[in-house]
């Protein structure tokens, strides 16, 4: 079963379930009891509840880039299917803005 989850968000946000209406097949699962999750405008995956670290050890600028208004910026892509299951589609550091303003992914050279 499919989860995901970093370090910073202790560390599961959401999994797969043995159950079958609780999964589904090419994404992460559904939340955690007590994990919110928001889709921000450029796609990336934010989270926000108890799971969140506290702050980066005597690192409040690391912090502070991480955690807006309480949401942690996962700094991964994502989207939310059927409303419950969310799905990773990129990281967001891989990612470059085109001069028309779109966000795209560079694909992968093939050999």
């Amino acid at each position: 079963m499919e989860g995901y989850g970093l370090t910073e968000t202790s560390p599961v946000i959401s999994v797969n379930r043995f159950q079958e209406k609780d999964r589904k097949f090419g994404t992460v699962g559904p939340l955690i009891d007590g994990v919110e999750v928001k889709i921000a405008e450029d796609g990336e995956i934010l989270s926000k509840g108890p799971h969140i670290m506290l702050g980066y050890y005597k690192r409040p600028d690391l912090t502070a880039e991480a955690i807006t208004d309480g949401w942690f910026h996962t700094g991964d892509i994502g989207t939310m299917l059927e409303g419950r299951f969310l799905k990773i589609t990129d990281r967001k550091k891989e990612l470059f803005k085109t001069s028309g303003g779109k966000y795209v992914a560079p694909l992968p050279v093939e050999k």
